[in-house]
């Protein structure tokens, strides 16, 4: 299973939404397709989400 650290929690759960779970389904993928998929799916690690009051 992939755990923060060293990925950010938001990194984790974008993977897992590419069916990427475990570090060894990472290391299959590589690291540069692993980030063109992230890339495709439109995931900004530095976004801001209006946090509901």
């Amino acid at each position: 299973m992939l755990t923060t650290p060293p990925l950010a929690p938001k990194t984790v759960a974008a993977l897992h939404r590419l069916g990427i779970r475990t570090l060894e389904e990472l290391r299959q993928n590589g690291s540069v397709k692993a980030f063109l998929l992230l890339k495709a799916s439109g995931f900004d690690p530095h976004e801001k989400h209006a946090v509901a009051a």
